[in-house]
């Protein structure tokens, strides 16, 4: 089966070359590269094009965020299943999509699910049990460690909701398996190391009311819970970061004797 691989990337000088060195460096003989780029103002482009020979297409204009440009790349697709590798991000070796797919019959499914590292520390993408449960609170999903068979799907129906900037991952998948119920497989290997700085973790306010509003495609006990503790994370966040910023000297100086202590 053909895999199409797609990067999106903005001002990513300092991590686009390792994404693309990995994505080509990938022993899987049928594999299609995309980039897709927002106009980025730094060495990103020049880097892009040093490797140019080995992408199938690639463009730089503006987009209306990392959804859109990951849209953007799906129109583009022609293989029959499809995976997002990011600026950041890599896969956990060359063999990784060869031996992911050695196994199973991709033509099957309409997602694959495998694990990922993050920070060091191994983690499942979905598990059975999880996936099952539309009451699980925060199910995380990592569309690196995803595979989206495009040939059984359609393009149009693994598209992002760009009305959401951090979250669409995440309701794009609820959408799949709690509407559509989707056919998928869970693979236990590691997939990928994913970049843990991605957009997800800048606004955490916004990450949990979105959290919230993705919620309601799932369940509406999965609503409540997700609501419940998405106020709790928000409510702690505002409240410490109000008074850091009020008492900003005094909490630096104590943070500063605390990792003093701790190390």
């Amino acid at each position: 089966m053909k895999v199409t691989i797609i990067t999106v990337v903005l001002n990513g000088e300092r991590d686009i070359e390792k994404t693309i060195k990995s994505v080509i460096s990938q022993d899987y003989s049928n594999v299609e590269y995309i980039i897709i780029d927002g106009g980025s103002t730094d060495r990103t482009i020049d880097i892009i094009k040093k490797y140019e020979d080995k992408v199938d297409f690639w463009c730089s204009e503006k987009d209306q965020g990392i959804y859109d440009a990951m849209n953007k790349g799906i129109d583009k697709a022609t293989g029959d299943l499809v995976n997002f590798m990011n600026a950041g991000d890599v896969y956990k070796d060359p063999f990784a999509l060869s031996h992911l797919l050695e196994d199973i019959c991709a033509v099957d499914y309409g997602l694959i699910f495998a694990n990922f590292i993050s920070s060091g520390i191994t983690k499942s993408n979905f598990n059975k049990e999880e996936v099952y449960s539309k009451n699980k609170i925060n199910s995380f999903f990592c569309h690196q460690s995803t595979l989206f068979n495009r040939r059984l799907l359609g393009s149009q129906a693994i598209k992002y909701d760009i009305k959401y900037k951090i979250k669409s991952d995440r309701d794009l998948v609820a959408r799949l398996l709690y509407q559509k119920n989707v056919k998928f497989i869970v693979v236990d290997m590691v997939f990928c190391i994913y970049n843990s700085n991605g957009v997800s973790s800048i606004d955490i306010v916004k990450k949990e009311m979105e959290n919230i509003e993705v919620s309601k495609n799932i369940s509406w006990i999965c609503f409540i819970k997700t609501a419940c503790y998405s106020i709790g994370v928000m409510f702690i966040f505002i409240i410490i970061t109000k008074v850091l910023r009020k008492n900003w000297q005094t909490s630096k100086c104590f943070l500063k004797s605390f990792f003093h202590k701790l190390l």
